[in-house]
């Protein structure tokens, strides 16, 4: 009986032992995954032909058209292509901006214009600049970098000049020049 029962024990003995093997074998040989890193993927949405534009009361401050614009939807940054821009004077008239790009800061409200900006209004101005910047928190319209202002009667040159009022009135700073009469 104990040849009976040590052959049992050694029947059961393999069987473990093969069970244990084949769990090991099965456990070893699965496919590595790889852990995927969490990595933070940028939702930017890209529209052809949009426009953007500020209200303040239920009056127009401004309006940007582009002809592509994307936008990060997490930093809330917009890039644009092809900006055509309107600034709305308090006293009806305007300023169209054209540049070749533009970023919007929707958090703060600022827009920048780079890339060599032609503007005229609706009131005889005109100036061309290299950067055009739009403080929507202050309300101020800033020209940087090669601003030459002509409206009738009136040359400004200077590095930079500064408006409250879309260019009504405006301050220059840097190698400022103004000429006045018919000879600009």
């Amino acid at each position: 009986m104990t040849k009976k029962v040590n052959k049992k024990n050694a029947i059961v003995l393999i069987l473990v032992l093969l069970i244990v093997g084949l769990i090991y074998w099965a456990y070893a040989s699965r496919p590595k995954v790889e852990e995927t890193q969490n990595t933070q993927t940028n939702k930017v949405m890209v529209y052809h032909n949009n426009t953007l534009k500020e209200e303040v009361n239920g009056k127009l401050i401004w309006q940007c058209y582009a002809e592509t614009m994307t936008v990060d939807q997490d930093s809330q940054m917009f890039t644009m292509e092809k900006v055509k821009g309107t600034f709305y004077r308090e006293d009806g008239t305007s300023i169209e901006i054209n540049a070749p790009k533009a970023t919007y800061d929707q958090k703060n409200k600022n827009i920048e214009l780079v890339d060599g900006i032609e503007a005229k209004s609706s009131d005889e101005l005109k100036f061309k600049t290299d950067k055009v910047t739009w403080n929507g928190e202050q309300g101020i319209l800033t020209c940087e970098g090669n601003v030459d202002i002509n409206k009738p009667g009136m040359r400004a040159t200077a590095d930079k000049a500064e408006s409250k009022d879309a260019f009504t009135n405006f301050k220059l700073m840097g190698n400022a020049h103004i000429i006045k009469g018919d000879n600009q």
